[in-house]
């Protein structure tokens, strides 16, 4: 893109903000699910360790 076209696409701080956000939301919806899928792939067993790990990922996004 040559420079002209590209101070065209310039996001501001809000829009890039704004943009970047919804990926983050929508990857933090996902880790729960990607979770119980590898736990239920390594089997039954392995399904006693979801609230654990709920609860691991509670503690770390309430700190953050």
């Amino acid at each position: 893109m040559k420079q002209p076209e590209a101070e065209h696409e310039r996001l501001t701080a809000l829009g890039g903000l704004a943009a970047l956000s919804l990926d983050a939301l929508s990857s933090v919806a996902y880790g729960p699910e990607a979770i119980l899928v590898v736990l239920v792939a390594a089997g039954a067993a392995a399904l006693r360790y979801s609230l654990p790990i709920t609860g691991a990922i509670v503690v770390l996004l309430a700190c953050w």
